[in-house]
C-alpha cells in the first residue's frame, strides 16, 4: 500500500508539488509584516517648532521644498510629463546618501580586511 509522504514545511522543497507550493510559499517566505485594521488607524502629526535648532531645521526644509517646487515646475497645470520628471528627480536625490553611505562603508571594510593582524605596518605595505 503505496502512501503519500507528508507535505514539506518549506516551498522550496515542493517544487515538484505544483498543487502545495503556493499554499507553503506563504508559510515560508512571508516577508510583510500582517498589521490589523487598528494599526493602520493613524493620523500623520507635526512636531511642534519649539527651540532655535527646530527653527532653523524647519526653514532648511522650507527652502528646500521651495526650490524643488520651482526646480520642477510644481504647480497647478502638472502635466504627465512634469510629474514623470518631479518623481524621477526626487528619487534621484533620495538614493545618494544611501549610495554614499554604503561605498564608504565597503571602502572601509575592503581596508580592514587587507590582513588579518590590522598592524599600520602590513597596511602600509599594501597600499592602505
Amino acid at each position: 500500500m503505496h502512501t503519500a509522504p507528508p507535505a514539506p514545511h518549506c516551498a522550496l522543497a515542493a517544487r515538484s508539488e505544483a498543487s502545495t507550493a503556493p499554499a507553503l510559499f506563504a508559510d515560508c517566505f512571508t516577508t510583510q509584516p500582517i498589521y490589523k485594521e487598528e494599526d493602520l488607524d493613524i493620523v500623520p502629526t507635526e512636531r511642534e517648532v519649539k527651540t532655535l535648532r527646530d527653527r532653523f531645521a524647519y526653514a532648511l526644509v522650507s527652502i528646500a521644498r521651495y526650490v524643488f517646487d520651482k526646480g520642477t515646475g510644481y504647480g497647478p497645470n502638472m502635466t504627465e510629463a512634469k510629474w514623470l520628471n518631479r518623481f524621477i528627480f526626487l528619487e534621484t536625490v533620495a538614493a545618494i546618501p544611501g549610495m554614499v553611505g554604503g561605498a564608504a562603508r565597503h571602502l572601509h571594510s575592503l581596508r580592514l580586511s587587507a590582513c588579518p593582524s590590522c598592524t599600520r605596518e602590513c597596511r602600509v605595505s599594501v597600499g592602505g
